[in-house]
């Protein structure tokens, strides 16, 4: 769109925003880098060439793809295509390709639908992943854009939005009847109690205001500056040159940087999107005085970077924030408790179950031989409840009966996670840990690895059955 050298600049941004690339980190296997490439591209496919109907289908293709892989797109993907739609609907020229990205976005979720899940399995409905109510969904909005935008586009407007609200509501309904949970979103299957265990402190779930208003200035002030001088600098290129491609792009990134602020897991979409008007308008600086085009473009990149404006916000968190309360351990490095070299440590037992962070679970498992009660995937809401349950038991009684009921063969606790700024007030069996009060029942363990981080205890049965035994009897 730009040439080559706004091409350049564009490539420097997205180097320089670290927080863009939190899912892109070399070696790791994840599907939500693959989301996030697709759903992008789509949207920058769909601005560079409105009238390139190509373009559209591949575009639609690819937000299809993201959609099969995950259902993280969910919500820039709805906000492509509800863009697409009301283009169409304002343009009649836009009518074919609206409706090329609608029928290629369907086909492609459609067919890997068909090609993942076999007929027996078709009614097996998950509100998080490819599945048969998503289909309907999908297939009946892409109906409705290909009716509007094909042989509907000279009806009367009334007409046209008729057909989308009726088409779109029949996709509902049919979604709906085939798991009403799934109206509440992709969590609508998991267990209420859940939410407040772990998923509302889950990072990416928290809401870029919420860190702000909670004092924690850094990150939220940088990305605020990174989406408010993408969306100035799109604002003015479309008073500049009134394209409609410019209205999509900032309507586009308008939304993508809502949903980040809502949800710091759509940070990486906001992000790389908003640095495609930046390294434009960049890339038409030129001299100024004495100093030269190129030196005031590579100034405007270095200030602009979100790399800058971390650090700039560091500074003014460090001056204004909200100073997180932790122990000694936490600062030294609350993150080694998962990491691989100490994990191995836990090896040296013989095979059990583990109770241990959530944190922790999946290191444990990918790392020894060991089976963990918990780890951080939702599709054991049940096993992750009955672990937190455990750790947050009001005394080692309480303790005992889940420790039974899950067959926990080892408990551990590191104190960079287990210990926490109100672990010294709090009454629960994770504080009794920490702090060395751990019940009778509960066996101390010597790793092979004598300063090892973690402190293991083993369960004995014998014992765990008299303290329930001893509790029953003093009940009512």
């Amino acid at each position: 769109v730009a040439g080559k050298l706004a091409a350049c600049i564009a490539l420097a941004l997205v180097v320089l925003a670290p927080c863009d690339w939190y899912q892109f980190s070399v070696g790791r296997i994840d599907h939500h880098n693959v989301m996030i490439a697709a759903t992008v591209s789509a949207a920058l496919l769909m601005w560079s060439g409105p009238q390139r109907t190509t373009q559209w289908v591949l575009a639609g293709a690819l937000t299809g793809l993201a959609l099969a892989v995950g259902y993280e797109a969910l919500a820039p993907a709805v906000a492509l295509g509800v863009l697409a739609a009301v283009w169409s609907l304002v343009d009649k020229s836009m009518s074919k390709p609206a409706a090329a990205f609608a029928l290629a976005l369907a086909a492609v979720f459609d067919l890997s639908f068909l090609a993942t899940i076999s007929p027996a399995r078709w009614m097996d409905i998950h509100c998080d992943a490819i599945s048969l109510n998503m289909v309907m969904l999908i297939t009946t909005g892409a109906a409705a854009l290909a009716v509007t935008a094909g042989p509907g586009q000279n009806w009367p407007m009334a007409a046209r939005i008729a057909i989308i609200a009726l088409f779109s509501a029949a996709g509902v309904v049919a979604f709906g009847a085939l798991e009403p949970k799934c109206l509440a979103g992709p969590m609508g299957q998991l267990p209420p109690a859940l939410k407040p265990i772990w998923l509302d402190k889950v990072a990416e779930a928290q809401s870029i205001f919420s860190r702000l208003f909670d004092g924690q200035l850094k990150h939220p002030l940088a990305l605020l500056a990174t989406f408010l001088i993408a969306l100035a600098t799109q604002w003015a290129e479309v008073r500049k040159a009134r394209r409609p491609a410019d209205v999509f792009l900032l309507a586009a990134l308008a939304v993508f940087g809502v949903l980040a602020c809502w949800q710091m897991k759509y940070i990486s979409y906001a992000g790389c999107l908003a640095v495609v008007p930046v390294a434009i308008a960049i890339s038409r600086l030129g001299a100024t005085g004495n100093i030269s085009a190129t030196t005031v473009r590579a100034t405007a990149v270095v200030l602009v970077s979100q790399s800058f404006l971390v650090l700039i916000s560091g500074q003014i968190d460090r001056a204004f924030g909200k100073p997180q309360v932790l122990s000694e351990t936490q600062i030294m490095d609350g993150g080694a408790c998962s990491a691989p070299e100490h994990i191995r440590d836990l090896a040296d037992l013989p095979p059990g179950l583990f109770a241990s962070h959530i944190d922790m679970g999946a290191y444990i498992a990918g790392l020894t031989h060991h089976r963990v009660l918990s780890a951080p995937y939702h599709r054991i809401p049940n096993a992750i409840i009955a672990n937190d349950a455990i750790f947050s038991a009001p005394g080692p009684a309480a303790a005992a009966g889940v420790l039974k009921a899950q067959h926990v063969d080892y408990v551990v606790i590191c104190p960079g996670l287990d210990e926490t700024p109100l672990s010294s007030t709090v009454g629960t069996f994770r504080t009794d840990l920490v702090n060395g009060r751990a019940p009778a029942y509960l066996v101390p363990v010597q790793l092979g690895n004598a300063h090892s981080i973690y402190r293991v205890w083993k369960v004995d049965r014998s014992a765990l059955n008299l303290q329930l035994s001893k509790a029953a009897a003093s009940g009512p």
